[in-house]
């Protein structure tokens, strides 16, 4: 049971690490991305993510760290470049190896 609990802290500890990381090194593009893609892969599915973790942009924006405008500028981005569809219920990932390597890309400074 101990055991258990100093795991599950480690990995709280972990995840908190690297979200202070994407959020003061990475820019907005790079955290969209790898969110995006994470949460693809939680939900089994390499190239659909389903909006319903987020209901809203507003929402997905304060998990980003960001506000609804430049989440919308980034999806449009990304969008452009035929990384990703967006449409009403979920955010279809047309270039999985195109995002991951946007979202691996150099820390901002």
């Amino acid at each position: 049971m101990v055991l258990a609990v100093i795991r599950r802290l480690g990995e709280r500890v972990l995840y908190n690490i690297g979200l202070v990381e994407d959020l003061s090194l990475r820019n907005v593009e790079a955290r969209l991305t790898r969110t995006l893609l994470r949460h693809a892969e939680r939900c089994g599915k390499r190239l659909f993510v389903p909006r319903r973790p987020w209901t809203t942009f507003d929402e997905l924006a304060v998990r980003l760290g960001t506000v609804r405008d430049v989440l919308s500028r980034a999806l449009l981005a990304l969008e452009e470049e035929g990384l990703l569809r967006v449409e009403r219920r979920a955010i279809i990932i047309l270039d999985p190896a195109g995002l991951a390597a946007r979202g691996d890309s150099p820390p901002a400074r």
